[in-house]
């Protein structure tokens, strides 16, 4: 009776074995553990961790707002989705396809390992407010925009690609870099200042950090080392690459320094910019003064273009730059003065400047009479 069993065990055990190599070389998986890769798909603008923004799917119920890329999942973005997770993790065979203008926003770190793949297509973006790692196997494919607020650190067989651009805040760590990428530092907040209607000034900014919420303090100085306040913008979800703005005055003509701060909702400082402005320059660059026709044949008309207001002296100089005479305007408003000029009346031929000057401009044109 103990052989019977011994060799009835012997023929299992052997049965076992053939019909594992069997159903492996068919592609039948011996153990049932193996996952399916579940689809998102956005639909809408918000938060990725709302079942609302995406297209139904039967596992949108137990959607992790702090594991949105997990195992196996496969995410397609084409609509403007945040994240809002301390650290977010792709792996396994995850896949994330950022594509037509969409853009997603991750506010924390990110990791990406395992056998996954991000791709962000021409014209989309993935703002990072954290540290990006790749490492294992995986691949970050960049043909649009990747803007990184922390340090970007690749190990393993993990790389970045594309012909797209990366913007990184931080260090650079490990050398899995194609050369196709272009690389550049990211300046955090983007300050400038442009003339505006009736001799004022606009300040904008824009910042590339995002946040739950925070603010932004813009002030003015006449020394660049002692500034006072001139406008508060209080920001909640705080968005990247959004456009801010405040008017200033310029009452005089000297230099005067501009600073824009921006604050998390702590009241911690995130970023700092200064900008100069020298009004009189700045003014007299927008100011043209302009000769039609030149060569002035037989009469021309000489006329100052957005110039600021003001008394102008406008004269005609000769070569050596004697006084010929002074020009009466028989036009002026608010974009322009104009001045008739026949050379019957006093010019012989010759070579002539015509010379317009005010408090603040000094503006001169060449002049030929034949």
């Amino acid at each position: 009776m103990t052989n019977i069993v011994r060799n009835t065990i012997l023929i299992l055990q052997r049965w076992t074995i053939v019909s594992a190599l069997i159903f492996v070389g068919i592609g039948i998986p011996i153990f049932s553990g193996a996952q399916s890769v579940n689809h998102f798909q956005s639909k809408s603008d918000g938060l990725t961790s709302s079942p609302k923004n995406w297209l139904p799917n039967k596992d949108l119920a137990e959607f992790n707002p702090c594991s949105v890329f997990f195992k196996n999942h496969q995410i397609t973005i084409e609509h403007s989705m945040r994240s809002i997770c301390e650290l977010t993790q792709l792996y396994g065979d995850g896949e994330v396809y950022v594509i037509n203008g969409g853009t997603l926003l991750i506010d924390g770190d990110v990791e990406v390992f395992g056998n996954s793949m991000v791709q962000v297509s021409d014209g989309s973006t993935i703002v990072i407010n954290g540290n990006l790692t790749i490492s294992g196997n995986s691949d970050v494919v960049i043909d649009g925009l990747l803007t990184i607020q922390g340090s970007l650190i690749t190990e393993g067989e993990g790389n970045i690609c594309g012909i797209g651009k990366v913007e990184i805040g931080g260090r650079i760590t490990g050398s899995n870099l194609c050369m196709d990428v272009e690389l550049s530092p990211l300046k955090k907040l983007k300050l400038s200042i442009e003339p505006d209607i009736d001799n004022s000034y606009k300040l904008l900014w824009s910042s590339n950090l995002i946040g739950e919420n925070g603010y932004f303090v813009a002030s003015t100085s006449d020394n660049g080392m002692t500034f006072h306040e001139i406008s508060r913008e209080v920001i909640s979800n705080m968005e990247s690459g959004k456009n801010y703005s405040c008017d200033v005055n310029t009452d005089n003509m000297k230099t005067t320094y501009y600073r824009v701060v921006q604050y998390d909702k702590s009241d911690r400082i995130l970023a700092v910019e200064v900008v100069v402005l020298n009004a009189k320059e700045s003014l007299d660059g927008l100011c043209e003064l302009e000769i039609i026709p030149n060569p002035c044949v037989p009469s021309c008309i000489a006329s100052l273009k957005e110039c600021p207001n003001g008394n102008y002296l406008t004269q005609v100089l000769d070569a050596r730059g004697n006084i010929i005479t002074e020009l009466i305007p028989y036009q002026k408003d608010d974009n322009s003065i104009k001045y008739h000029i026949n050379k019957e009346n006093f010019l012989l031929p010759g070579i002539y400047i015509i010379n317009a000057k005010s408090e603040n401009i000094d503006k001169s044109k060449r002049m030929i009479v034949k």
